[in-house]
């Protein structure tokens, strides 16, 4: 006879019971490990919770540091609706472009809040570090500025330097060209043009800092005709020979000479092409290939210098 009390309750029966029921919450990802750029998803199943409930879920880091940068979307906490007792969670790893090694993290089903009581909490899930960067210090020298005829005065070329990381990727090198030498007696050469790696450039005739790197030291010095330096981004440094048959200048100063009319023409040297250091940790050259580049090794080191433009490429 209870039986048919129960009967009673018509329709309404089975949400009742489930009412008086103990809910109960699994959650499953749907694979184990995954590399950056990769997508993974969670699958929640449960008994004894109504349709359209909403339940909550976070992440908990196992091993290194997952936070939002590591989700596309910016995604570490959210919600989802039970349906015919099961809901799911997908998540895409983001590309970060940044070396941190392997992480993991485990996806934990709440109810209430994204703080609320953990219900469920899946088995870790391993990220790959694939989007790998590779550190690298450098030197970009812009290139020099031509001398007049009567001084040594064609101005050095910008020098940079710094320390960055790079990503997967292709990177072009340009090298800056010397600027023109000058008739103007006493005046400045043209200034020498621009060289640049990635996003760091710089500027021809302008100089700004003096700096070394594995024993070499780059500096923007006037470079004058005859130039004093082989530090490339100074002026000329070379004799030119002048053309129409006219005799270089036996002076201090380099001449390069042409007719115009009946007078001689003095004109200063062209100043020195811009250079581009790399240097890059021998342990990372597995992931490196250029084009137009002097290689060497120093200590634990690898030095891509560019004499030309060229490029480099992460892979």
């Amino acid at each position: 006879m209870p039986f048919l009390g129960i009967a009673g309750f018509g329709g309404g029966i089975s949400s009742r019971l489930i009412g008086l029921l103990i809910p109960e919450y699994s959650v499953s990802p749907s694979t184990a490990s995954l590399n950056e750029g990769s997508s993974v998803t969670f699958t929640v199943t449960t008994s004894n919770v109504p349709n359209t409930t909403t339940l909550y879920w976070s992440l908990n880091t196992v091993s290194g540091t997952v936070n939002s940068s590591d989700f596309t979307g910016a995604a570490v906490t959210g919600n989802f609706t039970i349906t015919s007792g099961s809901g799911s969670v997908a998540l895409t790893l983001a590309n970060d472009n940044t070396t941190e090694g392997s992480e993991s993290f485990q996806l934990q089903v709440r109810t209430g809040s994204t703080s609320g009581t953990i219900v469920a909490t899946s088995s870790t899930v391993t990220i790959g570090d694939t989007s790998l960067s590779v550190p690298v210090s450098y030197v970009v020298v812009g290139g020099g500025g031509g001398a007049s005829y009567n001084t040594s005065n064609g101005l050095g070329g910008d020098v940079l330097s710094g320390t960055t990381t790079i990503p997967k990727g292709s990177y072009s090198i340009t090298i800056g060209s010397g600027g023109a030498g000058t008739s103007s007696n006493f005046g400045t050469g043209g200034a020498g043009s621009s060289s640049s790696f990635h996003s760091f450039g710089a500027i021809g005739s302008a100089l700004t800092s003096t700096v070394s790197i594995n024993g070499e030291t780059f500096s923007g010095i006037d470079g004058g005709s005859t130039g004093g330096s082989t530090i490339k981004g100074s002026g000329a440094s070379s004799s030119v020979a002048g053309p129409m048959g006219c005799s270089d200048g036996t002076s201090a100063e380099d001449f390069r000479c042409s007719i115009r009319g009946n007078s001689w023409v003095q004109r200063g040297g062209s100043g020195n092409n811009g250079v581009c250091i790399i240097t890059i940790p021998t342990i990372h050259i597995s992931k490196i290939s250029t084009s137009g580049a002097d290689i060497s090794t120093s200590g634990s080191n690898t030095i891509y210098r560019f004499n030309s433009s060229g490029s480099l490429v992460v892979s």
